[in-house]
């Protein structure tokens, strides 16, 4: 999990904080780093094996093991107007990144590469005006977040990686597999992290709402459907659980959150903003309001509908609806 997002309403952190937390709510390791000079918003980590590669200020990649320590692996070709995005292959030996260039307000441009862990190698494979960066690898495969040009009020709200589709492409010419789009093309929205069941798409059709589980296949199945209703209905963002059976999303008027699967939502006994999933059974959610300096987060355990707090040592600003959770290895391979 990430902490300390940025330049984030009044927000003036310089630090971030990274967790690897247990689905027992124990914190078994952590590491801080500092935040980047353009596109903070944008993902700063990505999950290999038991391995967490992240990136420490505009260009220092370096990579948080299963120990707790701390090491150095690459110098990426990052800086004030340039942000990079990576993902680590699962067997840590080959990286793809993209490199943003920003101008002005906003990103402008994209230079997506791969090569080796160590920087070796290193052969661009896609160009463009387009912002797309890899957020980890599927069968081989690289799984790509397309995000808007400009920076975000809100960076995070219905997703970590302020995506607007994702595509799967291959890693050696960049040839799109698969595409959420036009299914989940604006008005309609992919929401909260990937995982290797897919994402979740909340869709408004007239008075419905309407919450579909997209999977890399290609195949689509409806969660939850209900009229709209500005106290009833689920925000953003809605979690799919691992086996792609169920999401999890807060209800507008109290924010409890609920499962949605087979139509219905039904609530649990947690309060707040959902993160990601640990397993089918154990959802991280955040408990704080948003945008404090106190970061607060527990685990709901969905089979006994048990709470339990994370253990006191989260640090650093963050807003809950913006937290970045992978599944440690990662559920997307």
């Amino acid at each position: 999990m990430l902490t300390g997002q940025g330049q984030l309403g009044s927000t003036t952190s310089t630090k971030y904080g990274l967790y690897v937390i247990g689905a027992d709510g124990r914190i078994i390791r952590s590491a801080t780093a500092g935040i980047q000079s353009a596109g903070w918003y944008l993902p700063r980590f990505s999950v290999a094996g038991h391995s967490v590669y992240f990136i420490d200020g505009d260009q220092a990649l370096k990579v948080l093991r299963i120990d707790g320590s701390v090491g150095a692996v690459a110098q990426l070709p990052g800086g004030p107007a340039d942000r990079v995005v990576f993902a680590v292959s699962p067997d840590e030996s080959r990286t793809a990144y993209s490199v943003i260039h920003f101008s002005g307000s906003g990103a402008i441009s994209t230079s997506l590469r791969v090569g080796n862990l160590d920087g070796s190698n290193v052969h661009e494979i896609f160009s463009g005006p387009t912002i797309e960066f890899p957020i980890g690898w599927r069968s081989g495969q690289l799984v790509i977040a397309v995000t808007a040009s400009a920076t975000p009020q809100n960076a995070g709200e219905v997703n970590p990686y302020w995506a607007v589709a994702y595509h799967v492409a291959d890693a050696a010419t960049a040839n799109r597999t698969y595409s959420t789009s036009p299914t989940c093309d604006e008005p309609s929205s992919p929401q909260g992290p990937v995982n290797g069941a897919g994402t979740v798409c909340q869709q408004n059709s007239g008075n419905t709402q309407i919450f579909l589980a997209l999977g890399w296949d290609g195949s689509r199945r409806e969660l939850f459907r209900a009229a709209v209703d500005g106290n009833k209905n689920a925000v953003p963002p809605a979690v799919l659980s691992p086996d792609g059976q169920r999401a999890a999303a807060g209800i507008a008027a109290d924010h409890r959150i609920s499962l949605l699967s087979g139509g219905s939502a039904v609530p649990t006994a947690a309060v707040g903003t959902p993160a990601g999933w640990f397993d089918a059974d154990h959802l991280l959610f955040m408990t704080a309001p948003c945008c404090q300096p106190l970061i607060a987060a527990a685990v709901l355990d969905v089979s006994s509908n048990t709470v339990t707090p994370v253990a006191a040592g989260l640090a650093g600003e963050a807003d809950p609806y913006a937290p970045v959770f992978v599944s440690v290895p990662s559920s997307l391979v």
